[in-house]
């Protein structure tokens, strides 16, 4: 690779905990490249999220950018972030499916309590910021 300043590649795992008291063990494969332009910068990624324990077979395929630019609003300094993701459902156990459907309810599960886990990251990032915005002088 010829720009490795801007690539990372990442894999790690984690548990999210559902709310129903189920426990959803994640490994997260990710591979990020950054693109710094006049005015902007550009994060691009490929990403491969697979569940284990109840969900092995299950994947999340996930492609995505993330535009990063100043505001203009003003006197206060801002950032305007602007996100795409695209997140494809896979499964490739075939025991399940010859099994019956549980394969689809997996699937329908783990993918919703993937992007739950996402959505409260996000939240708690956001509030985050806010806390270091207000402690700011």
């Amino acid at each position: 690779m010829e720009d490795l300043p801007n690539t990372i590649a990442v894999k790690f795992g984690t548990v999210f905990h559902c709310e129903e008291g189920r426990v959803l063990p994640l490994r997260l494969i990710i591979v990020i490249h950054r693109f710094v332009g006049p005015g902007r910068t550009v994060l691009v990624w490929r990403g491969l999220i697979a569940g284990e324990g109840d969900f092995a077979g299950t994947y999340l395929d996930s492609t995505g950018w993330c535009v990063l630019r100043p505001a203009a609003s003003g006197a206060v300094d801002s950032t305007d972030v602007r996100t795409c993701i695209h997140l494809v459902p896979i499964h490739l156990s075939l025991q399940k499916h010859i099994e019956g459907s549980e394969g689809t309810t997996d699937i329908a599960v783990f993918t919703e309590s993937v992007l739950r886990s996402a959505q409260q990251d996000k939240l708690e990032l956001a509030r985050l910021m806010q806390e270091l915005l207000l402690d700011s002088p």
